[in-house]
């Protein structure tokens, strides 16, 4: 009887030694899952960010004069006054008929996403 007893309890401890690593291995993967979604929405932040930035850069490459861009954008690149992103752009230097200008994305917490630095030739109508 005493040999019964004996397995039963090493059986006992093999299990909860089971499941202690089961769990640990858990608590593992959903950090990592946690940490894959993170990435995945600022990768999604830093792309939309290089779509209005490209999408203004082009718009003043046609001719739209920089003043003229809306300032609030949303996650599809679109202008939009309840957008999530905000665009600034500064003009640094009109010589030549040159037009050096940065566009600044900042997402809605202020958090600067993605800045262009371009130049392109102004239109004289």
């Amino acid at each position: 009887m005493k040999n019964e007893r004996s397995g039963t309890s090493l059986f006992l401890l093999e299990l909860l030694l089971g499941l202690l690593i089961f769990a640990l291995c858990a608590a593992v993967c959903v950090r990592f899952f946690a940490a894959s979604l993170e990435t995945a929405h600022d990768t999604a932040d830093y792309t939309s960010a290089v779509q209005i930035a490209q999408t203004i850069a082009e718009q003043c490459q046609s001719g739209v004069p920089p003043q003229a861009a809306p300032n609030k954008w949303n996650a599809s690149a679109e202008p939009d006054e309840q957008g999530e992103y905000t665009a600034e752009l500064s003009v640094k230097d009109t010589s030549n008929g040159v037009v050096d200008t940065v566009i600044t994305i900042n997402n809605s917490k202020g958090k600067m996403l993605y800045m262009l630095d371009f130049s392109y030739m102004e239109l004289k109508s």
